[in-house]
């Protein structure tokens, strides 16, 4: 409830913009009372970010554990990354625009699992396309990632695009794998 309430202002009026005092209105507690459950301000931030790249690496992992084939995987993946960041569009947008915010401890620590995030998704595309250099699949995992997260950050965008948005992804992740080999 606190989180929901953080991330609803964080993306409102951003990390600085939002106060304590209005965090815990909008948890229905006092300010101090979010002191109770979270050391400081950056706590709040740090405790999202972890949300957000923890949950994608559950999704990878359940994803990895149940599918063989490596395009099968990757459209799957791209499915459960749309879906998540659909249904989390607040807190994909704070993720994104905030993570300046993050304490350098914690930035290089969540780096580090969205690093790990990102790797499966490389790891699938050596298998698909084995002469491309990881690097530059890395590349096309990020650029892919990146528009699924900023078409779900758009206020305008609702939950009928997500379909053609994992069409364009799993078509763009393909067509880069490809590419790169070339």
């Amino acid at each position: 409830m606190i989180l929901d309430a953080a991330v609803a202002l964080f993306r409102t009026h951003g990390f600085h913009g939002a106060g304590i005092d209005e965090i815990g209105a909008a948890a229905g507690i006092s300010g101090p009372g979010v002191y109770r459950h979270f050391p400081n301000k950056h706590s709040l931030l740090v405790a999202m970010s972890e949300r957000v790249v923890d949950r994608l690496l559950v999704h990878n992992e359940r994803v990895f554990a149940e599918e063989t084939n490596p395009t099968d995987a990757l459209a799957r993946l791209v499915r459960t990354h749309a879906s998540f960041a659909y249904g989390s569009a607040e807190l994909i947008s704070v993720y994104v625009q905030e993570e300046r915010n993050l304490p350098e401890p914690d930035r290089k620590r969540i780096g580090e699992k969205q690093s790990a995030y990102i790797t499966g998704w490389v790891r699938l595309l050596e298998e698909i396309s084995p002469k491309a250099p990881e690097d530059q699949l890395r590349a096309v995992v990020l650029a892919v990632s990146g528009m699924i997260n900023s078409v779900t950050m758009s206020k305008r965008m609702d939950e009928s695009s997500r379909e053609v948005v994992e069409q364009m992804a799993m078509a763009a992740l393909l067509a880069g794998a490809r590419a790169a080999a070339q």
